[in-house]
């Protein structure tokens, strides 16, 4: 059982980073989907932080749901979802900003 947690987790946790950092970038670029935030939930970064953890919560159940068990080197590595997803996220924010910054973006 344990496995099944610490396997949905990781999951949850690297596609949710990544939704976190793609909300970031299309608030700044589509003002339209910015004000539907706005509208839905009172506040964009109230709906960024909801829309995040439904995300969460959706692929930790998607993962917990279909690991199986033997996959202990899945879940040995899950580790490596956790730090993926942090590194990559700050990767595509700062990127974006710098793009940004240098008008590319």
């Amino acid at each position: 059982m344990r496995e099944k947690v610490v396997y949905g987790a990781g999951l949850g946790f690297f596609v949710s980073s990544m939704v976190n950092a793609l909300l970031v970038i299309a608030k700044e670029y589509d003002e339209g989907f910015k004000e539907w935030l706005k509208t839905v939930f009172t506040h964009h970064w109230l709906g960024h932080g909801i829309l995040v953890i439904l995300t969460f919560i959706v692929f930790y159940l998607l993962g917990y749901a279909a690991y199986r068990g033997g996959l202990g080197v899945a879940v040995g590595r899950t580790y490596v979802y956790v730090i993926l997803g942090s590194i990559l996220s700050l990767v595509i924010i700062w990127g974006f900003y710098i793009l940004h910054f240098l008008g590319v973006a």
